[in-house]
């Protein structure tokens, strides 16, 4: 299970990601690594990944948290859109579809055939 929890217990923090198992216990910050505010969470279909997403400086920005080392979504000038959360859709074989906009374009959809494509930016 993955559930938002603001940095260092803080509530006046950013959001983190923790998991934990579903039988309960303690959990695990699993994006320590990624100092932004993450505003959502989506399992990978391995069940071993996260695909997270957040600000990041001036744009919006989507990471592969392996549950290990983040890897920052290489999506060029594309700022994925948010209001409440990043609008993102992890499909059953990894492939990502979201909305995005660029400096000189408004939103559309884009799509990325798999977590492979997602790389350090």
């Amino acid at each position: 299970m993955a559930y938002w929890y603001p940095r260092d217990g803080d509530p006046n923090n950013e959001n983190e990601i923790f998991v934990t198992e579903t039988t309960g216990g303690d959990g695990s910050d699993a994006t320590r690594a990624i100092d932004r505010c993450l505003l959502r969470v989506i399992w990978m279909p391995d069940g071993n990944s996260l695909l997270v997403g957040g600000h990041d400086g001036v744009k919006t920005s989507l990471w592969l948290q392996p549950l290990a080392v983040p890897q920052r979504n290489s999506t060029g000038d594309i700022s994925p859109s948010w209001l409440f959360w990043v609008d993102a859709f992890v499909g059953h074989k990894g492939d990502i579809a979201f909305t995005g906009s660029t400096p000189t374009q408004p939103s559309e959809l884009y799509y990325m055939a798999s977590a492979n494509d997602i790389r350090d930016g």
